[in-house]
């Protein structure tokens, strides 16, 4: 690219041709429809900073930006952190252009518009806003726009930072924006009037606004019958009530309510944890920071020694705490359940919010019992319903109750 340019400026001929003919003559040398002219100092400086050639003419106004392509970028793989059986094997990589061409490439839709931002006021960072203009809110789209200009942080370098400068409630458990490295489900939101915001230098676009439900969909419920993948999202809905209700379960029946027990049943129980040191709540508590201990450790380490710590550090574990009476078996298989329905949910975020919930519900179960769980479940739906991500709501179609979009929330519907 570079040569022809410097033939340019360094032949005797420029001398001849007037000024205001060069940005064309330049742009015959490197025919790209990308080029482009810039007066101020500060989209000038910005052009620089993301990697663009900049042509500075004496007694000329204007610069003119070349854009010099980047051959640097990640190939084009599956994602590692969403997994599905059927679909598509392609992801989003860290390039901005790649992945607006993957979500171009499965939308032919005339009407799909693509906005350009910046996001942050010092070390600008490029943002894509993408929609289909007939279908998505014009509302809730005039309500990211003014987010997104307002957006006073210095520098906005990761997806997580900028959901959290443009969600409603950054004080909750539960995330408000979908991240997602699949440009399927991207796809899928996008044709469901939704709104996908790429951020550069990010494989994770964000779609929004979601639903509490939108999170516990796959796109393999779609490929495979509608009765199966119905059958798998109802289970991954039961997931998040097993997630937050069991350990807090387990702690008032053994702690208040032995009475509601079968004889059998309260004698097994009785006989595990007659000769346990530690309470109900105490055991619980302790497991579940081991529990995430042993999942932060084999995110950490590389992939063959975190399996090893997981496979054997939970085994290990697991079986010297109850042979040194630490904790009962009963302990640890409420824990092992309550640690696979967590991880049930097919987005991250919410299988990370849902075992932080846990907490809370254990405390007030281990104080009040029964009373302390059904005012716990009780806050949590009143806190579900009171939500909202970008003014819409968070808990829809329960609440506000729509019976006719419950069909395609809990229900795969046939498309």
């Amino acid at each position: 690219m570079f040569d022809p340019i410097l033939h340019f400026f360094n032949s005797e001929h420029l001398k001849k041709i007037h000024k205001s003919d060069i940005f064309h003559r330049i742009s015959s040398i490197i025919q790209s429809a990308e080029i482009k002219t810039e007066q101020k100092t500060q989209d000038i400086v910005q052009s620089l900073r993301h990697g663009n050639l900049i042509l500075l003419i004496p007694g000329e106004k204007k610069a003119i930006i070349i854009p010099v392509p980047n051959t640097q970028n990640r190939t084009i793989a599956e994602p590692e952190n969403e997994k599905i059986i059927k679909g598509s094997r392609d992801g989003f990589t860290e390039d901005l252009n790649t992945n607006v061409f993957l979500l171009q490439k499965r939308n032919k839709h005339e009407n799909l518009v693509t906005k350009n931002f910046t996001v942050g006021r010092k070390a600008q960072t490029e943002a894509r806003l993408l929609y289909i203009e007939d279908l998505v809110d014009h509302e809730v789209l005039k309500e990211i726009v003014s987010r997104l200009r307002n957006i006073k942080a210095n520098k906005i370098q990761s997806s997580g930072e900028l959901e959290e400068q443009i969600e409603d409630n950054s004080y909750t458990v539960f995330p408000q924006v979908l991240s997602t490295e699949r440009p399927d489900r991207a796809q899928a939101y996008l044709s469901e009037g939704k709104i996908v915001l790429i951020l550069d230098e990010n494989p994770q676009v964000l779609v929004l606004p979601v639903t509490f439900f939108s999170f516990y969909q796959s796109p393999d419920d779609y490929n495979n019958r509608w009765f199966v993948g119905t059958f798998f999202r109802i289970i991954r809905l039961v997931s998040f009530i097993i997630a937050i209700i069991l350990p807090s379960l387990y702690i008032s029946v053994v702690s208040f309510h032995t009475e509601i027990l079968p004889l059998g049943l309260l004698y097994a129980l009785r006989v595990q944890t007659e000769f346990v040191p530690l309470t109900p709540f105490f055991e619980a508590i302790t497991m579940q920071v081991v529990l995430e201990l042993l999942k932060e450790a084999s995110i950490r380490l590389p992939s063959p020694i975190a399996q090893t710590i997981g496979v054997v550090g939970g085994l290990v574990i697991g079986t010297a705490v109850v042979e040194a009476g630490l904790v009962s078996n009963v302990m640890i298989v409420v824990i092992a359940l309550t640690a696979i329905a967590s991880f049930v949910a097919p987005v991250n975020q919410m299988g990370t919010g849902v075992r932080l919930l846990a907490f809370p519900f254990m405390i007030l179960s281990n104080t009040f019992g029964f009373l302390g769980l059904t005012a716990s479940f009780t806050l949590l739906i009143i806190h579900l319903c009171k939500l909202k991500s970008f003014d819409r709501p968070y808990f829809y179609p329960l609440s506000p109750l729509d019976i006719n979009g419950i069909k395609d929330s809990f229900v795969r519907s046939k498309k």
